[in-house]
């Protein structure tokens, strides 16, 4: 599964789904613009859903940042979170 947008994508959504609720691992890689700089931005989320009234809810969503640097520096440094300082 992979979700499209201009400066996002979603790549390799896996699910373990039961009756009323299931699980999702989804990778995130976005090229954000952030107070004029261009960013390289990577993260994981673990997400938990549950069906209520017939209609699914997120339960819990979990973001685990892997790197969010300048373009310019790319992501081969010690400090990768440096995106919002």
């Amino acid at each position: 599964m992979e979700l499209l947008h201009p400066a996002e994508k979603i790549k390799n959504c896996s699910l373990a789904m039961a009756l009323i609720s299931y699980q999702a691992l989804s990778y995130l890689e976005a090229t954000p613009v952030h107070k004029g700089e261009s960013y390289l931005v990577a993260a994981r989320f673990d997400d938990e859903y549950v069906k209520e009234n017939g209609r699914w809810y997120f339960k819990k969503v979990k973001l685990t940042p892997y790197f969010m640097v300048p373009l310019k520096e790319g992501w081969a440094q010690e400090d990768r979170l440096k995106m919002g300082r």
